[in-house]
């Protein structure tokens, strides 16, 4: 199987090659037969995966539309991104279990985006991130989530949204031989 990382195919997994970046993105994008978890056993090699979104979005002030919007990225990110149905925001969680069940170490933190008031252009994109992404799952959602946009936009304007994006960091260290 061969998957386009960046400018590189993968092979499976070339391990002296990928990035870590890389790797992530292959086990957020693939299905559970994909099973990343059984070529790190395989190998024996660890892993440090940061950064790895887990599913949870907050924004403050909240907005009753929220929950559809948090909805639709579930949807979006457990979508097929050509491997099957992705593992998306469950990642972290499934590789962790595989590698808890193979003798490996693991632990997990923490490591939540803050976006803060001081950040406008970022919570920008963010903002039309999640409209985008709504749009792309429900097309019919736009008009829905017009008032959303403009209310979030006039938040950012009066620097008053703040974003936390949930990640973890998985260490998950092989069995000593």
């Amino acid at each position: 199987v061969r998957v386009p990382l960046g400018r590189r195919v993968v092979t499976g997994v070339v391990w002296d090659q990928a990035g870590g970046d890389e790797l992530m993105y292959y086990v957020y994008s693939s299905s559970p037969p994909w099973s990343f978890s059984n070529q790190l056993v395989r190998a024996q090699r660890p892993l440090f995966a940061t950064l790895t979104v887990d599913g949870r979005r907050a924004w403050q002030p909240a907005h009753a539309a929220d929950a559809d919007i948090a909805a639709a990225f579930a949807c979006h990110q457990g979508g097929d991104k050509g491997f099957g149905n992705a593992l998306g925001a469950t990642a972290a969680d499934y590789l962790a279990r595989r590698l808890t069940a193979a003798g490996y170490a693991v632990s997990s933190a923490r490591s939540d985006w803050r976006i803060g008031v001081t950040h406008g252009a970022l919570l920008r994109h963010m903002v039309e991130e999640a409209v985008a992404v709504v749009r792309e799952t429900d097309s019919s959602a736009a008009a829905r989530y017009a008032e959303w946009l403009t209310q979030r936009n006039a938040q950012i304007d009066a620097g008053a949204l703040s974003l936390t994006v949930g990640h973890l960091d998985l260490l998950a260290l092989p069995p000593a031989r």
